[in-house]
């Protein structure tokens, strides 16, 4: 799935990730938004946030990312999960890979889950929200922007 490149056309911003094969550390280029709807959800529960990360660690063990961090919509009670990665398509495909084929916390995600990805922002301020977050996951969404 080529999608990324259709998304965005502008550069790196200043974040770094580690890259867990070479012990070095790159830049993070984007950001990605897993927003969980808890009423799709057969068990909602925060522990998600770390299963998830465990999940992408075991899968895809070469993928530079970090949690950066979540928080939950002003407008819904959906939750967001974000991180960072200097290889946007394999972070988003493994993380898609999850929502479609892993039980987490009791939980399939496909349902319940909207994928985001931004180009990082140089600077953020607390209340800007996911507004330059376009949707990649679920596909017939893609290119919309992800809701609050």
């Amino acid at each position: 799935m080529n999608w990324l490149k259709h998304l965005f056309r502008h550069g790196p911003s200043s974040k770094t990730v580690a890259d867990p094969n070479q012990d070095l550390v790159t830049t993070a280029t984007h950001s990605v938004v897993l927003r969980l709807d808890p009423t799709k959800l057969d068990d909602p529960d925060l522990e998600v946030r770390w299963e998830i990360e465990k999940l992408l660690k075991n899968i895809q063990p070469a993928l530079p990312f970090f949690d950066d961090g979540y928080g939950f919509a002003r407008s819904s009670d959906a939750m967001f999960l974000t991180y960072a990665t200097s290889d946007p398509q394999r972070f988003v495909d493994a993380l898609i890979g999850i929502c479609e084929r892993e039980h987490v916390c009791g939980n399939r995600l496909g349902r319940a889950a909207m994928i985001g990805l931004a180009e990082e922002p140089e600077l953020t301020d607390a209340g800007d929200g996911f507004d330059q977050f376009r949707i990649v996951y679920p596909a017939a969404d893609r290119g919309k922007q992800l809701p609050d």
